[in-house]
């Protein structure tokens, strides 16, 4: 994957270890593509679920109770 021509601006996501982990130093952060996010981020998390890789859009992140646990 290559970096987006976009300006910078917070990430729309972050990679991490294990899609039920909380925000940690660990997360990566991430631009999606501008069209199909939804699609990108289910293709990414079926590719790299193997790995232990998640995607986990930030709009879902802000969603998540303070103390981590999902919604």
């Amino acid at each position: 994957m290559s970096s987006s021509p976009r300006e910078a601006a917070p990430c729309d996501a972050v990679v991490r270890r294990a899609a039920d982990q909380v925000h940690d130093e660990t997360d990566a952060p991430f631009r999606l593509p501008e069209d199909d996010q939804a699609e990108f981020v289910r293709q990414f998390n079926e590719t790299y679920r193997s790995l232990g890789l998640y995607l986990i859009p930030r709009a879902r992140e802000a969603q998540r109770p303070p103390d981590g646990t999902a919604s």
